[in-house]
């Protein structure tokens, strides 16, 4: 598997975690982040089974979470594909992030 794609609640955080750093530390640094962003969702979607569950955020064990500085990703493997379901800072409060109900299809994760 080598394709990922982000769901709407991953792109919004992404797009919230880039401008944080761009307005606190510059434009640079934030295209850096974005890259090192980039580069791991490919990783990930290369290696699904890197990630950790966090069976204190959520019970569906197909959800993992990978830490990119100070940032969670939590991500599933589907079937020909990696979805990345949210993308945001790791102090935040993430149980509003993954409350069920949700289905199985793709984009579907609250």
């Amino acid at each position: 598997m080598t394709d990922y794609r982000l769901t709407p609640q991953a792109s919004r955080g992404l797009r919230v975690v880039l401008a944080d750093v761009e307005d606190r530390f510059g434009t640079g640094l934030a295209r850096r982040m974005l890259e090192r962003l980039v580069r791991t969702f490919e990783l990930l979607a290369e290696q699904p089974g890197l990630g950790h569950a966090r069976p204190d955020l959520t019970s569906d064990s197909r959800v993992r979470f990978w830490a990119v500085g100070p940032n969670l990703i939590a991500y599933r493997s589907m079937q020909e594909s990696l979805e990345i379901l949210i993308v945001e800072r790791g102090a935040r409060d993430w149980t509003r992030f993954l409350r069920p109900p949700y289905d199985d299809s793709p984009g579907s994760y609250p």
